[in-house]
């Protein structure tokens, strides 16, 4: 018996069409790089930063704690030192969340960060800010001052997290969708029938 063999055959592409459909094809390979250089495979996402302030919150926490019970400069600058890192790991969820929310458009990341901003306000100096903490207490959170504004580290942290979950769940649906657009505008380039 012989093998069956199927064999495509592409038609030749009008002059006029080339051009349109190159043009095409470079944009949905241009989105399908973009989305895919923002998670972790290219060494940082928004989910690995949100890994950073969930450690750096504990982290945090336990430096706020020890400078309660045995303020000196050693525990004052673990204090500081942490916040510090935890507001740069803060930013960087938000620069994530702004990337993929530019590629995207996407509706539900864009509530998700209503939400952030609603706990987190002017957040986006966090990492511009010169930290002056104002207060600690028993379980509240250490409070950073952002001239009139008081951001609450621990509940913007959590928010923070909560917004990078979203971030790489929409990613990810819209990187399975520019592949996907980016194998039928190939297909279209080159006059391959859609499967």
């Amino acid at each position: 018996m012989r093998a069956s063999t199927h064999r495509v055959y592409l038609r030749p592409m009008d002059d006029a069409e080339a051009p349109r459909h190159d043009a095409a094809l470079r944009k949905a390979q241009h989105k399908l790089a973009a989305l895919g250089h923002l998670g972790p495979q290219a060494g940082a996402g928004a989910t690995i930063w949100a890994r950073v302030v969930q450690d750096e919150l504990d982290w945090h926490e336990s430096a706020r704690e020890r400078f309660g019970t045995d303020p000196n400069l050693e525990t004052w600058e673990r204090l500081i030192g942490t916040a510090l890192m935890l507001a740069v790991a803060i930013d960087q969820v938000l620069a994530f969340e702004r990337r993929v929310r530019g590629l995207t458009g996407d509706a539900a990341l864009a509530r998700v960060r209503e939400r952030f901003d609603a706990v987190g306000p002017n957040a986006e100096d966090l990492r511009d800010l010169v930290a002056h903490l104002d207060a600690w207490g028993n379980g509240g959170g250490t409070i950073l001052a952002l001239g009139d504004d008081q951001l609450n580290l621990r509940t913007v942290a959590e928010a923070a997290v909560e917004l990078a979950q979203e971030v790489e769940r929409v990613r990810a649906k819209y990187l399975q969708h520019a592949v996907e657009d980016t194998q039928a505008a190939f297909k279209r380039r080159w006059g391959m029938p859609p499967e």
